[in-house]
């Protein structure tokens, strides 16, 4: 398929101005953006992007259109499980029972929200800042009403924390008065808003994947400045690989259980959460100039087939970092050695990333991958299996 001319020009435009290494995956959703933009002003593609550059409102919206926005309540439950951990320490050693968190790139609020309802439901009080460049997405988090597909992974246990009589569904006011929203960009410096003094926890998930890696390093080195002895930044799974030092301290769940279940094992119940310490031995920068994605997913099914997969889900996380929505055999392998570490929940997570890339048109990440159609249809199939009986 030819590429548009005038994609690489917006792509430009987003990474200059966000720090977001746009996926080729949103080319189409974006040119749409950008075609509709300039005819409401009554312009070309070309002269719009043009005035984007010195015009604020016109960037404003621009950047609105091609932000991802992607979320859910509740997503990737073990962060949740550190948010709690840390929260019981800081109240340990300090006697306090206010939290406050800084939600980095809370999208259109469901990430805030549901910070907000775990602690609540702990006893803390908590106070979330939650920020995004995104303007809509701040107004449509700051309406606090969501789909029902937006529910679909929130424990039973709260939702007393939300109206489920109204359609669409919305959060309740004891929620709604612990966060506030703000427009903000975490580019160039990933320096926090005004509204963010001395955060207890930082919680910047499914975020810095879609940033360029030096700008995504550099984002995160300043978030591990602002956080304290008694502070934790919290990324994503896949994100960790961004993370050096000790600066963040964050708390581990519990150990697996003896007996992981296997690959193919039927299993209702998820297993124990697991967090994985998945720290560069080397400095990060060296790390990650000295591995492309190739090289990690090749490391990655090497450490696999020898069953060491602790060493495995490290090499498959940078991979899957790398090549963020292009490659699915990355997240899809890791979701099976996640499986045999027990970490049923981050491994369902991994299997509905590799279906949305694999749905969307995205390649397996292999030199010469054979029969491409054949190996992806396998691995959705897998996918949708092990989603089936993770549940």
């Amino acid at each position: 398929m030819a590429v548009d001319p005038l994609w690489h020009a917006l792509h430009a435009f987003a990474l200059r101005e966000t720090g977001m290494n746009l996926s080729s995956f949103v080319a189409g959703p974006a040119l749409t953006g950008l075609a509709e933009l300039a005819a409401a002003a009554g312009l070309s593609r070309e002269a719009f992007l043009q005035h984007a550059n010195h015009d604020e409102r016109s960037r404003i919206a621009l950047i609105t259109r091609v932000a991802n926005g992607t979320s859910w309540f509740f997503r990737e439950w073990s962060g949740f499980e550190t948010l709690l951990a840390n929260a019981k320490r800081i109240r340990s050693q300090t006697g306090r029972n206010d939290i406050r968190v800084w939600c980095a790139g809370c999208s259109s609020g469901q990430e805030a929200y549901s910070i907000a309802v775990v602690l609540l439901d702990e006893g803390f009080v908590p106070h979330v800042v939650g920020s995004d460049i995104d303007a809509a997405s701040i107004r449509r988090a700051e309406q606090a009403a969501y789909r029902t597909s937006d529910m679909l992974r929130m424990p039973a246990k709260y939702a007393r924390y939300f109206d489920g009589a109204t359609t669409p569904v919305r959060v309740s006011r004891r929620v709604r008065d612990c966060v506030q929203f703000v427009r903000h960009s975490l580019f160039p410096s990933g320096k926090p808003p005004t509204l963010v003094q001395h955060p207890d926890v930082i919680m910047c998930r499914h975020v810095l994947m879609y940033f360029d890696r030096t700008v995504a390093r550099n984002i995160v080195a300043e978030m591990q400045r602002l956080v304290s002895q008694r502070s934790a930044l919290i990324l994503a799974a896949i994100e960790q690989t961004l993370q050096s030092g000790t600066t963040s301290e964050l708390v581990p769940g519990p150990p697996p259980s003896p007996a992981a279940p296997a690959v193919g094992r039927t299993t209702t119940q998820p297993g124990p959460a697991l967090s994985l310490d998945l720290t560069p031995t080397k400095p990060l920068t060296e790390t990650l100039a000295a591995s492309d994605a190739a090289a990690q997913l090749a490391a990655g099914l090497q450490h696999k087939q020898q069953e060491r997969f602790a060493e495995a889900c490290a090499a498959l996380r940078i991979a899957r970092f790398l090549t963020r929505d292009e490659h699915w055999l990355a997240p899809y392998q890791l979701g099976v050695c996640l499986e045999r570490l027990g970490d049923l929940r981050e491994a369902a997570e991994a299997y509905r990333h590799t279906l949305l890339i694999a749905n969307n048109g995205g390649t397996s990440g292999l030199a010469g991958d054979g029969d491409v159609d054949a190996m992806r249809s396998s691995v959705i199939a897998a996918c949708q299996e092990r989603l089936r009986v993770l549940g």
